[in-house]
């Protein structure tokens, strides 16, 4: 029994208060949590799930929060195949498409496990993901005398309160602390896109995971990797740089080539200035740092500010009236499987 929560997406159009404009056609974003530690309520995928307008669905990973099983470090194998009982979920229950899968921490591990695996999702995003075997990250989890436990007998108990506020006492053996998925399919994931995400400041899993990463998916229709400077391992003050990033990457990817003219796609069917207009009415809002061509979107900002502001191109400095609408509704529903 796997317990899941179904959204879908905000419906409102206010650019004050969503960070994308994707098309609710286009699919449900599947996000996975870090496990054994966490649920499908850990920061910060219910605030993606608020943020991003498209529709999304989370889950407990089995052993976690709601679902059954017990929990189990390093258990990669079996969350991948939770993650393939929720994909044919989606696609056969609900018959919807699936647009891609965003893993947290180790839930982005086991996102990479899926994907080596089964290669039939065309987006795949990790955030903050190990991709190379390193047991510190569960020794920083310990004292000095529980680590020294550990080493000499094998087994240690670890206890961790789960986000939900329930306390969990694990019995954790070293090979499960030193258990490593396969992820040698990467290299042949020639349908997927990647977005790796990862903080300058991580002090739980290096910069140089997310850089290996990236040389594992050479192989792959493309691989997007952004080193977010002065964020950590903890996002939470920086879900708003975090939504942004995945909405853009999404939309940049899902976007028809006609609709990306004036982005440096023209093609001859089409007037440049068509096409940008085309582009500036659909993409998300506000300055995107994770695009290189800056100098382009300072352009396409102020040229859609003179469009939607004539005080602006006759030259008047008054500021227009703040927007106050309230924060859009979502349609949010528990299933279990």
């Amino acid at each position: 029994f796997l317990s899941c929560v179904l959204s879908e997406g905000a419906q409102s159009e206010s650019t004050g208060s969503l960070v994308g404009t994707l098309d609710a056609a286009l699919g449900v974003l599947v996000l996975v949590h870090p496990s054994p530690i966490g649920n499908c309520e850990c920061t910060p995928l219910p605030q993606m799930a608020s943020a991003l307008k498209c529709a999304t669905l989370r889950f407990d990973l089995s052993g976690c929060g709601e679902s059954s099983g017990n929990p189990t470090v390093g258990a990669y194998e079996r969350d991948a195949k939770d993650i393939r009982e929720i994909v044919v979920h989606v696609r056969q229950t609900l018959q919807r498409e699936v647009l891609g899968l965003l893993g947290f921490a180790e839930g982005g591990t086991a996102v990479l496990r899926y994907a080596a695996r089964y290669h039939d999702v065309p987006n795949i995003i990790t955030i903050s993901a190990r991709s190379t075997p390193n047991s510190s990250w569960f020794e920083r989890c310990l004292t000095w005398a529980q680590v020294k436990q550990l080493n000499d007998t094998g087994t240690v108990d670890w206890c961790f309160v789960e986000p939900r506020g329930r306390k969990i006492t694990l019995s954790v053996r070293k090979d499960e602390v030193t258990a490593w998925p396969d992820l040698g399919g990467l290299q042949s994931c020639d349908s997927t896109h990647f977005l790796v995400l990862h903080g300058s400041l991580d002090e739980q899993v290096a910069v140089s995971d997310a850089h290996a990463l990236e040389g594992m998916l050479v192989g792959s229709a493309s691989c997007e990797l952004r080193i977010i400077p002065g964020v950590g391992s903890d996002w939470t003050p920086h879900q708003s740089t975090l939504s942004y990033a995945v909405s853009d990457w999404l939309w940049r990817k899902t976007r028809p080539t006609s609709s990306l003219v004036g982005f440096g796609t023209e093609t001859a069917e089409m007037a440049p200035g068509a096409g940008l207009a085309q582009a500036l009415e659909h993409r998300p809002s506000g300055f995107n740092i994770f695009v290189d061509n800056l100098s382009l979107q300072v352009k396409e900002i102020h040229a859609e500010a003179r469009q939607k502001l004539p005080s602006m191109a006759m030259g008047d400095d008054d500021e227009g009236d703040v927007d106050e609408s309230p924060l859009p509704s979502r349609s949010t529903s528990r299933l279990g499987l």
